[in-house]
């Protein structure tokens, strides 16, 4: 059986940008975890469930 090796990357700064969260900080990450970490756990568990569906 050969083995394969899939490498799953996700920005979270599209997504974040496409709902129209401001990314003109230097920190926009530290910004958006404290300020809006619904939004953020919204997109993880997006980008979560898109990798599974792409690994089966």
């Amino acid at each position: 059986m050969e083995n394969k090796i899939k490498l799953l990357d996700g920005s979270m700064s599209y997504p974040l940008e496409l709902d129209g969260y401001n990314l003109n900080n230097r920190l926009w990450t530290g910004d958006a975890l404290i300020n809006n970490p619904e939004l953020i756990k919204k997109k993880f568990i997006k980008a979560i469930l898109i990798q599974v569906l792409i690994i089966y």
